[in-house]
């Protein structure tokens, strides 16, 4: 309790059917690490409250519809890995 332990994240987005067509509908992945890095930075207890920042925070985007957040804590069993998956839907559809 208390001590960093690395975790593996993965994000899903789904985007608006216009999304792509020109670089400015596009998705930085560059924006996705940002964010997690950002999260990351601070003390955050569960792995559930993690996923739900990142996942409110790709939500604020305009082309994304849905966001899928998973979270993997390799370390945090002796014979496991321990999950959380958080699934986000934009309320602006």
């Amino acid at each position: 309790i208390g001590r960093r332990q690395p975790l593996e994240v993965s994000v899903t987005l789904t985007l608006r059917r216009d999304a792509g067509r020109s670089i400015e509908q596009t998705t930085d992945y560059r924006a996705i690490v940002s964010e997690i890095e950002a999260v990351a930075a601070g003390h955050v207890p569960l792995i559930e409250t993690f996923a739900d920042i990142v996942a409110t925070r790709c939500l604020s985007w305009p082309l994304v519809l849905e966001v899928s957040v998973r979270i993997d804590k390799p370390f945090a069993l002796s014979r496991g890995i321990a999950s959380v998956e958080v699934v986000r839907h934009n309320q602006r559809q």
